[in-house]
C-alpha cells in the first residue's frame, strides 16, 4: 500500500512526499522480505527515481546501486523463473545509473552502463531488435554519450539510424503520435550534433523538422513549444543556431 501511495505521490510531483513514502515502504519490505529480495528491488527502484527528479544524484546512485547488487545477487543464485524480464529489469537499473552518470559529466561511465543495458536488451529482446522502442531508446543515450565525448559523426549516424527506425515502426504500425515526442527529441538532438559538426544546413532542417511535431490542434509550433517538456531543449538548439548564424 505504501509504495502504490509513493507512486500516487510521485505522479503528482509531491516528491519530497513520495521519498518519504517510499522510505517507509523500503524498510517495511526489509523486514519482511529480506534485502535481497525483488520486493525490495522494486521500492529502492522507485526512491532512486524519486531522488533523480529532485537531484539529489549521489544518493540517487546509491539506491540503484543497490538495486543492481539485488539483481547480480539474484542471478546467482540461480532462483530466477523468467530470465528475461529480468534481464530487463537488471537493463532498466543500468540505464538509470548511466543517466545520474551523464547529468554528472561521467561519459565514460555512463557508456558503460548504457553499453550493459544494451548487452541485456539484446539477450532478452531476441525479435526485431530495431524495431523495439527500448533498444532504440538505449542506443539514443549512446549517441548522445558519443556526442558529448566528441565523436560526432559516430553519433550522427548513430542518432539517424534511431530516427529512420522510429518513423519506420511508426508508420507501419499506424500509431506515430506514440512515438512523436522521441521522434522530436532524436531530431533536437540531431540539429545539436549538425551544430557541432558546423553543419549549418543539417541543423537547421533537423531544428524545423522537429518543430512540425509540434503542430497539433491549430495552435502554432511555437505556442505548443512552450507548454512541451521538450521547450528548453528547443530553446537551447534555437540560441545555438542564432548564435552561429550570428557568429
Amino acid at each position: 500500500i505504501l509504495n502504490n501511495m509513493g507512486n500516487v505521490q510521485y505522479h503528482l510531483g509531491n516528491y519530497d512526499e513520495a521519498k518519504d513514502t517510499y522510505e517507509q515502504a523500503l524498510q517495511i519490505k526489509e523486514s519482511i522480505f529480506g534485502k535481497n529480495s525483488m520486493k525490495t528491488w522494486g521500492v529502492l527502484t522507485n526512491l532512486g527515481t524519486v531522488y533523480t527528479h529532485m537531484k539529489k544524484y549521489d544518493v540517487a546512485q546509491k539506491c540503484f546501486q543497490r538495486a543492481l547488487e539485488i539483481t547480480l545477487s539474484l542471478d546467482a543464485s540461480n532462483t530466477i523463473n523468467d530470465k528475461n524480464q529480468f534481464m530487463m529489469k537488471k537493463a532498466m537499473i543500468h540505464t538509470k545509473i548511466g543517466n545520474i552518470l551523464y547529468m554528472r559529466e561521467n561519459f565514460d561511465g555512463a557508456m558503460e552502463h548504457y553499453k550493459s543495458s544494451l548487452h541485456l536488451k539484446k539477450q532478452a529482446i531476441t525479435d526485431r531488435l530495431f524495431e523495439n522502442p527500448s533498444i532504440l531508446l538505449t542506443v539514443h543515450n549512446i549517441g548522445l554519450v558519443l556526442c558529448k565525448k566528441g565523436h560526432f559523426i559516430e553519433a550522427k549516424n548513430m542518432l539517424e539510424n534511431v530516427y529512420e527506425s522510429y518513423v519506420a515502426i511508426s508508420q507501419r504500425r499506424d500509431d506515430k503520435d506514440n512515438y512523436t515526442q522521441e521522434i522530436r527529441k532524436i531530431l533536437f538532438d540531431l540539429s545539436g550534433v549538425s551544430l557541432a559538426m558546423t553543419n549549418a544546413d543539417d541543423a537547421k532542417r533537423f531544428y524545423q523538422m522537429a518543430l512540425e511535431c509540434f503542430d497539433r490542434g491549430g495552435s502554432s509550433a511555437e505556442e505548443l513549444a512552450v507548454r512541451h517538456p521538450h521547450f528548453s531543449l528547443c530553446k537551447s538548439v534555437s540560441k545555438r543556431l542564432t548564435d552561429f548564424f550570428q557568429s
